[in-house]
């Protein structure tokens, strides 16, 4: 059926759900193409909707292998290790991770020695935590691992402290190939904190529990609105950077 724009956008299906989107793009009377205000996604009205920043990896400003880093320690940009402080961690990037038939980056995480209550993992935090707050997200990303140990997620809500959600897992760690594992989740609505577009925050971690020496490769990660982790989005690089 046609379908009317009331304020001169050129609208867009959304291919998953069927539902109509505003494409942030507008057409005056006298056809003069502009920018327009929407915003449906994590980069407003720019069209993209992965909310997460760099999460093909790309980026590595602080050196594509690092040693002995400690939790907290930022990996590529924009993630930091997530780690038990018993384990000694070494990251890197990867190239010999395959998907699809095409290499992928992966990044790689090895850590020595694990207890038998440590975990191994990255997380990342996206700035306003208003822009998440009541909405339901899908966390979608490929792991390879050397173990069939659990693989969970997690999200904090920053306002003024922190509180964590409980863990989602999200399968046993695959020992042979890149497997995709998602998560879909929905955080709690604004309740009236003291807030800081500022200072508050939305941090989503990847672990898995380990009991023994070992790694575990990451890759494309995305967050992104809806119950449906749909293919990762490809951004150029200089965007990312």
């Amino acid at each position: 059926p046609r379908v009317a724009s009331t304020d001169n956008a050129i609208v867009r299906f959304d291919g998953t759900t069927g539902t109509v989107q505003n494409s942030g793009v507008t057409i005056d009377d006298n056809g003069n193409i502009g920018i327009g205000t929407q915003s449906f996604n994590g980069f407003g009205g720019s069209g993209f909707k992965n909310y997460i920043i760099n999460g093909n990896f790309d980026v590595w400003q602080r050196g594509t292998t690092l040693i002995n880093v400690v939790r907290g320690s930022f990996l590529a940009d924009r993630f930091v290790l997530n780690a038990d402080g018993n384990a000694t961690v070494s990251v890197n990037t990867s190239t010999e991770d395959t998907l699809n038939g095409r290499r992928i980056n992966t990044l790689a995480l090895f850590a020595s020695p694990i207890g038998t209550t440590s975990y191994l993992g990255i997380a990342t935090r996206l700035e306003d935590m208003m822009k998440y707050a009541g909405k339901t997200l899908t966390l979608s990303f490929y792991a390879i691992s050397d173990s069939s140990a659990p693989i969970y997620v997690y999200y904090g809500r920053y306002y003024t402290s922190m509180v964590y959600s409980s863990a989602i897992i999200v399968g046993n760690g695959n020992v042979g190939s890149l497997t995709k594992y998602t998560a879909t989740f929905t955080v709690p609505p604004y309740a009236g904190e003291s807030y800081s577009s500022v200072n508050s925050f939305l941090e989503i971690a990847i672990r898995q529990q380990r009991t023994t020496i070992g790694s575990l490769r990451i890759a494309q990660v995305q967050l992104e609105e809806g119950s449906i982790a749909t293919p990762f989005e490809q951004r150029p690089y200089g965007l990312e950077l």
